[in-house]
């Protein structure tokens, strides 16, 4: 799985255009767009603004591993949404 469909999943998910996630997090958008067309590679920096976003923490522990820890309030997007930006197989079941 790649950081960049995940987040792109992530963004959906909680409704924001690229635009709006970039001001929020505090990321320029030609870098955030860079980041989601997989030209760069976000830094640590930039990884720990998203990760440590309070409308974004919880997607923490998915977006770095592609795991979940529900009771830990670790969740990820939607199964339809992950299906949308090839995170999840058609016959693959959303990890639980």
């Amino acid at each position: 799985m790649s950081f960049s469909k995940r987040l792109k999943a992530i963004i959906k998910q909680e409704r924001h255009s690229q635009r709006s996630f970039s001001e929020v997090v505090d990321i320029p958008l030609p870098s955030l767009e860079s980041y989601l067309a997989k030209k760069v590679e976000p830094s640590a920096n930039v990884v720990m603004k998203i990760t440590n976003h309070p409308e974004f923490k919880k997607y923490t522990l998915w977006l770095m591993t592609g795991e979940i820890e529900a009771n830990s309030g670790q969740i990820c997007p939607t199964e339809e949404i992950q299906k949308k930006y090839g995170l999840l197989d058609i016959t693959e079941k959303r990890k639980a």
